[in-house]
């Protein structure tokens, strides 16, 4: 098996593979490459109106289940082969947590992406416009959290990690504050509350992608100290108000 290889890189500890880690190891930096890449994408298609960014994100899914079959198909095959222990055995497993959250990101790409076309055909409606507004807020910070995570799989600096899971509950928080900006929605404009449906289905795939963000996070850590941080108080989400 290989073995880990610290490096000091602009004042970080990097840590660095070799062997057939390494090659998991960048085999996982290739399908979280192309889920953010999706995740952009979607965000395009949210904001500029792009239909052909929303279709590329769906033309593009399967390479990403794609990807996802041909690591954990190298994950079983070095577990059979090797039968690794302590140290290795961890990171294999983080790496195996990881590419099932990053495949879940390209799903909520795809769902933004299929939720913006049928937006964009059903044409203006003051209401949805309103939690749009709202959805590109959270578009923003959703797409912040995943660019931070990409690095942190990159360099597993848990420091950085660390970071980012600080960032606890605010999509989430913007995600409950749309849905009592729906609720104040006239009820008889039917075709103005579809839209608005669809605006806040739309955020709810944006909070997920934070979500699997900090899981992501929680794996670099796990995997640099052997921390598991996914349970701890201080890092879970604040709630919102009643």
């Amino acid at each position: 098996m290989g073995r880990v290889i610290v490096q000091s890189l602009e004042g970080h500890s990097v840590r660095r593979f070799d062997g057939e880690l390494n090659n998991l190891h960048l085999q996982v930096l290739g399908i979280a490459g192309l889920a953010t890449d999706q995740a952009r994408l979607a965000l395009r298609a949210l904001h500029d109106r792009d239909s052909g960014a929303a279709r590329e994100v769906m033309r593009r899914e399967r390479d990403v289940d794609t990807l996802e079959v041909e690591v954990d198909e190298q994950i079983v095959a070095m577990l059979a082969r090797r039968a690794p222990l302590a140290l290795d055995l961890r990171i294999i497993i983080s790496f195996s947590k990881m590419v099932t959250h990053l495949e879940r990101i390209g799903d909520e790409a795809m769902r933004i992406a299929e939720l913006c076309l049928r937006l964009h055909g059903a044409g203006e409606g003051a209401g949805g416009d309103a939690l749009l507004a709202d959805a590109y807020e959270m578009g923003r910070g959703a797409e912040r959290m995943l660019s931070l995570a990409l690095e942190v799989i990159d360099t597993l600096d848990a420091g950085r990690a660390e970071e980012l899971l600080a960032d606890r509950g605010r999509l989430q928080l913007e995600f409950e504050a749309s849905l009592r900006r729906l609720a104040r929605l006239t009820p008889g404009d039917g075709r103005a509350v579809a839209r608005a449906i669809d605006a806040v289905l739309i955020m709810k795939a944006l909070e997920r992608i934070g979500d699997h963000a900090r899981n992501l996070a929680e794996y670099v850590v796990y995997v640099v100290r052997g921390t598991d941080v996914r349970h701890r108080q201080d890092l879970r989400a604040p709630r919102g108000p009643e």
